[in-house]
């Protein structure tokens, strides 16, 4: 878009200067090249005996106050121009976020919570997707990726998080207290979500601790919809593994709670350390080492069911290559791999 108030300014300065008006900014343009070049022409300091010479100096005078109050405003025009540039950006850059405010946090050890949020708007996404949260440091958005808790119905944002000191993230959820905000991207995405066309009604759900988020929140989602009188043909067995049992918190009495209630939604901890956990009486073993026996156990098999792996690299590559073993198509394989995950 053309600068008015600058064409303006230098259409009028030219008119005083030549005595011509222009009619658009090019002409502007061409008669202030024009002036410059005849007033500093070496042929111009030979007319000295002319009359129009002093009249012609006094207009090189003129146009050098002229060059240099338009030179003073264009640099004024390209710095507003700039900061505006600069603010819009920024401005864009923030329209991607909402604000979430912090309004219920659960530690269940050192390095592990659930945090929930309160969003200034409400995020579409479908369970099993991630939200990409970020805090301000140094004027910048620092984000990372976390897989969400919560169902899409509920009206908060929960993420349950490992603490990883050297992360560039995680060490600022531990500085959050209630009331305090996060940056969250306005668009939740992410592919490892429940596979509803395939054919397949039955699913295998594996994770290690943080990895159990998309699973807990396709169940979640599917007993709400349940309730509002919608139903669904699929079943769901869920292997979630742990070093101790406390680390999965609360959401070990929740997912237990959910198996007792539903038949379409089974349950097994596992816990790999019982030996620092003497009270647990349940599964012992990594989520790969008892994936087959409970699968195979309620009929959970290559030709009706789909498997998932979330978590711990190590435990996705082991339990692929049991399911693969088992004859399931790697179609049918979905993975979803969290990095960095203490052992």
């Amino acid at each position: 878009m053309r600068d008015e108030g600058g064409w303006r300014k230098k259409h009028n300065l030219t008119e005083c200067a030549t005595g011509r008006i222009a009619e658009s900014a090019e002409e502007v343009d061409m008669l202030l090249n024009l002036l410059c070049k005849n007033f500093t022409h070496p042929k111009l300091f030979r007319i000295c005996g002319s009359a129009d010479f002093w009249c012609l100096y006094k207009k090189y005078l003129i146009l050098i106050h002229v060059f240099s109050i338009i030179q003073g405003h264009v640099n004024r025009i390209q710095l507003y121009h700039f900061m505006k540039d600069t603010n819009m950006q920024r401005r864009r850059s923030r329209t991607k976020y909402c604000m979430g405010e912090l309004i219920e946090r659960e530690d269940f050890s050192e390095d592990l919570a659930a945090f929930k949020f309160k969003t200034d708007e409400q995020l579409p996404f479908i369970p099993g997707q991630y939200a990409t949260i970020g805090f301000e440091v140094d004027e910048k958005i620092v984000q990372r990726p976390y897989s969400i808790v919560s169902s899409p119905h509920e009206p908060f944002m929960e993420v349950f998080v490992e603490l990883v000191p050297e992360g560039a993230t995680t060490p600022l959820f531990w500085e959050l207290k209630l009331g305090d905000k996060v940056f969250i991207r306005d668009r939740l995405v992410g592919k490892f979500v429940m596979d509803t066309e395939s054919g397949m009604t039955r699913h295998v759900m594996a994770g290690t601790v943080t990895g159990a988020a998309p699973y807990i929140s396709i169940a979640r989602t599917q007993k709400i919809e349940q309730e509002q009188g919608q139903s669904s043909p699929h079943k769901i067995l869920c292997i979630v593994g742990a070093s101790r049992s406390w680390e999965l918190g609360y959401y070990m009495d929740e997912l237990n709670e959910l198996a007792a209630q539903e038949e379409w939604f089974d349950f097994v901890p596992t816990v790999s350390r019982p030996w620092e956990d003497t009270e647990w009486q349940g599964e012992a073993g990594r989520a790969e080492d008892v994936i087959r026996k409970y699968g195979d156990e309620i009929g959970y098999d290559h030709t009706n069911a789909v498997v998932y792996a979330c978590g711990h690299p190590q435990m996705i590559e082991n339990a692929k290559a049991i399911w693969a073993r088992a004859r399931f198509p790697e179609e049918h394989i979905k993975e979803e791999k969290f990095f960095v995950i203490k052992e």
